[in-house]
């Protein structure tokens, strides 16, 4: 596959990996500051989260200030990348 050949996150071959990701969000909703959001406010932004969360890791990869923190309060996502690449799938938010 070439890299102009990789689908948009929002394509449907990536739902199993969008639905485990917004399992997680809905389940730590008060790690990612936001304890109040519904369901569905969480699942219609897992794309934004994705972002979000992979900023930060980027940044406490490179050792910038806060690194020690943000894996502390954030090594739940750190185990959901390992779980994605792996390979796990979640089942679909409807099933």
């Amino acid at each position: 596959m070439e890299l102009t050949d990789i689908p948009a996150p929002n394509d449907p071959v990536f739902a199993k990996m969008r639905t485990r990701c917004a399992r997680a969000y809905i389940d730590h909703k008060a790690e990612l500051g936001v304890p109040d959001a519904s369901d569905e406010e969480i699942v219609a932004r897992v794309d934004e989260i994705n972002a979000i969360l992979l900023g930060g890791l980027s940044r406490a990869m490179r050792g910038d200030a806060g690194t020690a923190a943000w894996m502390a309060n954030y090594r739940w996502f750190c185990e959901l990348l390992v779980e994605l690449i792996e390979g796990s799938e979640g089942a679909p938010l409807d099933g």
